[in-house]
């Protein structure tokens, strides 16, 4: 098995060195203490606003985020954005402060070899623990 720590702020400059292309609602990503910043503009008439997500929990391959906002009549905004995400079968509003992200359907894309066994996080850094899959065509 495997380990890798790496803060809030290493995911966020991972994001834009990998040029990882985001929905058009939100503006930008960045790392506040221990949460993501994520800036959204929701459309015209609305000002844009800050949603933080912070880690809650991870279990079976899901990773839970909390998400708190200054800003009122979120939940369609927010919904209606999480419906244009690209990666949508692994990105999930859940309930109107809960947002699902399915580790173990991302990796399956690039590195299907690792499984994400566990993720816990303290003060802005992440632990990730890995294994490592057997190839079931080997041979």
């Amino acid at each position: 098995m495997a380990a890798l720590k790496i803060s809030v702020a290493e995911i966020v400059a991972f994001i834009y060195a990998r040029k990882v292309e985001l929905p058009s609602k939100i503006e930008k990503i960045e790392a506040a203490d221990d949460k993501f910043k994520i800036t959204v503009n929701a459309g015209r008439f609305v000002p844009s606003f800050d949603v933080f997500l912070k880690f809650s929990s991870f279990e079976a391959g899901v990773a839970v985020f909390k998400m708190q906002t200054k800003a009122g009549l979120l939940s369609k905004i927010l919904g209606q954005l999480f419906k244009e995400v690209s990666l949508a079968d692994a990105v999930v509003m859940r309930q109107a402060e809960l947002i699902e992200v399915r580790i173990d359907q991302l990796l399956a894309k690039k590195w299907d070899f690792l499984e994400i066994t566990s993720i816990s996080e303290e003060a802005g850094v992440f632990t990730l623990d890995f294994a490592f899959r057997d190839s079931k065509n080997s041979g």
